[in-house]
């Protein structure tokens, strides 16, 4: 749960300052940011996810799946956006997506019928 996981955080903070060999505890303490990022995901809680996910470094083995994770938490706010007719909402976080995440054909479909309701120009699908 997620209280246990971030108690488990700050545990590990305390033995990343003291210890010698910090490779486990910065593994656990990523691990934490992980699962913390992917349960605020399941729960609809976008600030939360992004929050934690964007802790993960590019050098760390779940950079991937946290920068999918993320990726998915913009697309699901602009679709909430896009579904509450919220055009320029939904353009805010769907451009984000249109190329870095599985979401992105159907963010580029939504960006093109969102700026379609704007009166914008569409962006071409890459």
């Amino acid at each position: 749960n997620r209280g246990e996981w971030k108690k488990a955080i700050k545990l590990f903070e305390r033995v990343l300052k003291s210890s010698q060999n910090r490779s486990p505890a910065r593994d656990m303490i990523v691990k934490a940011h992980f699962n913390i990022g992917k349960a605020a995901v399941e729960r609809k809680n976008w600030h939360e996810a992004i929050e934690y996910l964007a802790k993960i470094k590019p050098t760390n083995e779940n950079y991937e799946k946290a920068r999918e994770l993320i990726g998915q938490t913009y697309f699901y706010r602009g679709k909430e956006a896009f579904d509450r007719q919220d055009w320029n909402e939904a353009l805010k976080y769907l451009d984000i997506v249109r190329s870095s995440c599985s979401k992105s054909e159907e963010a580029r479909s939504l960006v093109g019928r969102a700026k379609e309701h704007l009166g914008k120009e569409t962006i071409p699908a890459k």
